[in-house]
């Protein structure tokens, strides 16, 4: 009797812990990076877009090619989780002339 009440006590506040860290772990900012580059000598164009990446609590399938074959377009199942916004950004630009 003691060890089953031992066990639920223990499951309960071990359930407790991970549902918190979990709920935090999925809303933690998490920046998207995409990038282009196009053009050539003289005259190029480059841009970069970062942006908030919503997180996911279900399953992502990406896309598969094979040998320039799509077998299936990416494909997402679950519940989309709105993320906190990333407050503290740092970005550095540098040129190979300057």
């Amino acid at each position: 009797m003691l060890g089953q009440i031992i066990f639920g006590v223990v499951s309960l506040l071990v359930g407790v812990l991970l549902g918190d860290w979990f709920t935090e772990y999925l809303r933690r900012p998490k920046l998207r990076l995409d990038g282009m580059l196009s053009g050539g000598a003289p005259y190029a164009l480059a841009g970069v877009r970062i942006s908030n990446a919503p997180g996911l609590l279900g399953i992502r399938l990406d896309e598969t090619v094979i040998l320039g074959n799509r077998l299936h377009r990416f494909h997402e199942w679950g519940l989309t989780v709105n993320r906190n916004a990333a407050v503290q950004c740092v970005a550095t630009h540098r040129t190979e002339g300057g």
